[in-house]
């Protein structure tokens, strides 16, 4: 039986910032409820290979969910597991972000298409590429333990798209909410079916 690799998604909690703005890199979290973090780590898989993003709104769910009783076997911090780098943008209000973008071919699902990049940034197909290879490599490493990865939408996105073979485009059409739970399954078999299977999306707890 070819041994199955269980992937456990989780994005970070809701970001400390102004009301209708966007993120910056930095910014930390609003501390969820206890309940809500407690839920979380019963669905967690016990002494996964823990892996997050660098920035600090993941770092933070991460502390969050070990103070409620999350356990891992190990934990490493990965930078291609960053959120998309928006620069100018960032700080900037929906308002002043649009007129920046309004000239912009449309999206149906973003404020831009996935081949846009903001002056100082990252396009989405940059940040998917980038996502992909960090992916890659940590399923080549792996030692079959299940893995947790706490990361942001664009990653969410980026790796279930990758996942089903999808456009950079379609990728931006998938919904990932804060603290929701999505879980995939790999195995590396060259066989009909493609290596990964979708168990569930945008889970909350």
């Amino acid at each position: 039986m070819p041994k199955v690799l269980k992937i456990y998604l989780l994005r970070h909690a809701q970001p400390d910032i102004k009301n209708n703005t966007v993120p910056i890199k930095n910014c930390g979290i609003l501390t969820p409820s206890d309940q809500t973090l407690s839920n979380l780590v019963q669905q967690l898989p016990i002494n996964s290979q823990l892996i997050h993003s660098p920035m600090k709104r993941a770092i933070e769910t991460l502390i969050c969910l070990r103070k409620l009783g999350l356990k891992s076997s190990s934990i490493e911090e990965n930078n291609g597991f960053s959120e998309q780098d928006l620069g100018i943008l960032e700080g900037a209000t929906y308002e002043d972000a649009w007129k920046n973008l309004s000239m912009l071919k449309p999206h149906n699902w973003a404020f831009f298409s996935s081949d846009y990049t903001p002056k100082g940034g990252e396009s989405f197909s940059q940040l998917s590429e980038r996502v992909v290879l960090s992916l890659n490599k940590i399923l080549k490493e792996s030692s079959g333990r299940p893995m947790t990865i706490i990361c942001h939408s664009g990653v969410i996105r980026s790796i279930i798209g990758h996942a089903l073979n999808l456009d950079h485009d379609v990728m931006l059409s998938l919904q990932f909410d804060h603290l929701s739970l999505s879980y995939i399954e790999y195995q590396k078999e060259e066989n009909a079916g493609g290596h990964f299977q979708i168990g569930f999306l945008n889970r909350l707890y």
